[in-house]
């Protein structure tokens, strides 16, 4: 529990024992897809581009080595939090670390990482749906399909009626209005992932196996060096995500079912999520790689380009994987805003209370608005990151490495290790202090290599 006599480090970084919640309760299932929400989107058909650079060995390795991390930091995260009875990040940071200064650093970094992760991560969601809806429009309305380019004015066209559509309920100051949406975009995703890898076994069958030995484009055995496995290493961690949205649905529980109950649920939850998320990824990943090897989302028609996405390697008249690919411009759009939910909940905690510089009548409207504000300046950013930004692993990478590294890795790491020395756990302190090497590992090393990659644009 916080001490009332300390003063807060940042005006809205006091816990909220008692959030508005109008959406109902939280069943098990929604807590689960609501948490997958970030992690089960169009980023899992970007793994098979990956192992094909990486190979198999290493990119499972990958994937199972950050998936166990990532689930069991979130299973320690709730039960620290539910120890100290706080609602975010920033206030388990604030609770754990005793000198002030210190404290209100990792507060600081806390709350930026989450808006340069789910920013970033938003964009690379937009940039891969926006590319597809030009190109389902080029299939169905005109059919010459590759012989348009998507330029980055179709491109800014598409994404800014994408963002007219959703800003509405980007304006909600409560997530449980929109667990339908996790819900639908985790559906959506599974299903996609479903008969994908139904028609690489039926492909396997007629055409073989053209990424293992022998195949038309064989897998490598090894990441060909170091600088390629650090650049992808973030895309890799992105998968991983759930520790974002993890103390706004915490808050839910809590106000529906109780402190006790809302741990056990939402422990469950994480564990149940982190399995799912490193089942799909995976299995995606090795059966489509396997299938196409390092074709996968490279493929090429006229002007269409795969950019990494694997639903690009099957022709558009497979109409199941065609009509998915629809489906999840509609769900990924609408997932946006669950996306963007706990980013804008950072931007309002790092804002003083009194926001009105020239009167109360200032700092009511100011008040009303900053929710408004802080939501379309975020819409500004993704689009000009999805118009200056056009590789997808770019995008992804960058999320991983700048904002997933701190906030899922680096901050957790020091509150877990932090906790585990005031209750004398060797075990919880060499865990942490692992984690918080490996964020600030794959944010010094990684990020230099993704600019780097960038640049050559």
């Amino acid at each position: 529990m916080t001490d009332n006599n300390v003063e807060p480090l940042l005006p809205y970084d006091q816990p909220k024992t008692q959030p508005a919640v109008h959406g109902g309760q939280l069943s098990i299932v929604s807590t689960v897809f609501l948490l997958c929400a970030l992690s089960l989107g169009v980023g899992v058909f970007l793994v098979p581009t990956v192992f094909g650079s990486l190979g198999l060995i290493a990119g499972v390795g990958l994937l199972l080595f950050f998936g166990s991390v990532s689930t069991a930091v979130g299973y320690f995260v709730v039960g620290i939090a539910s120890d100290l009875e706080v609602s975010s990040m920033a206030d388990l940071a604030q609770c754990i670390v005793g000198d002030r200064k210190a404290a209100n650093v990792l507060v600081i970094y806390s709350n930026i990482s989450v808006i340069i992760t789910l920013v970033t991560g938003n964009a690379g969601h937009l940039q891969l749906v926006a590319t597809m809806m030009f190109d389902l429009m080029e299939v169905f309305i005109t059919g010459n399909y590759g012989d348009y380019e998507c330029t980055r004015v179709h491109k800014g066209i598409i994404l800014a009626i994408f963002l007219l559509v959703v800003m509405p309920y980007c304006f909600i100051s409560d997530l449980s209005l929109l667990k339908h949406v996790g819900e639908s975009v985790s559906v959506v995703v599974i299903l996609t992932c479903t008969v994908v890898m139904a028609s690489c076994f039926s492909r396997l069958q007629t055409h073989g196996a053209d990424g293992l030995a022998g195949g038309s484009f064989p897998l490598p055995a090894a990441p060909p060096d170091a600088a390629t496995l650090l650049r992808l290493v973030p895309t890799i961690c992105y998968t991983y995500t759930s520790l974002f949205t993890l103390f706004p649905i915490r808050s839910i529980l809590i106000a529906s079912d109780g402190p006790s109950v809302a741990q056990k649920r939402l422990q469950d939850a994480v564990l149940f999520s982190g399995c799912l998320q490193t089942a799909i990824y995976t299995s995606v990943g090795v059966v489509a790689s396997i299938t196409f090897g390092t074709s996968a989302g490279h493929i090429v028609h006229g002007h269409a380009n795969g950019n990494g996405n694997i639903l690009y390697n099957f022709p558009n008249h497979n109409y199941p994987i065609t009509f998915l690919c629809l489906c999840l411009v509609v769900v990924i759009v609408l997932d946006y805003p669950v996306i963007q939910f706990p980013a804008v909940e950072a931007v309002l905690r790092m804002l003083p209370k009194e926001r009105g510089p020239c009167c109360p009548s200032c700092s009511s409207w100011f008040g009303f608005s900053a929710r408004h504000i802080v939501s379309l300046c975020f819409a500004s950013i993704v689009l000009a990151m999805v118009v200056f930004v056009p590789r997808l692993e770019d995008l992804f990478g960058l999320c991983g490495s700048l904002g997933i590294s701190g906030y899922c890795y680096v901050v957790p790491g020091i509150v877990i290790a932090s906790k585990s020395r005031d209750n004398k756990s060797h075990v919880g302190m060499l865990f942490g202090g692992f984690v918080v090497v490996l964020g600030v590992g794959v944010f010094i090393a990684s990020t230099c290599f993704v600019v780097k990659h960038i640049m050559q644009d």
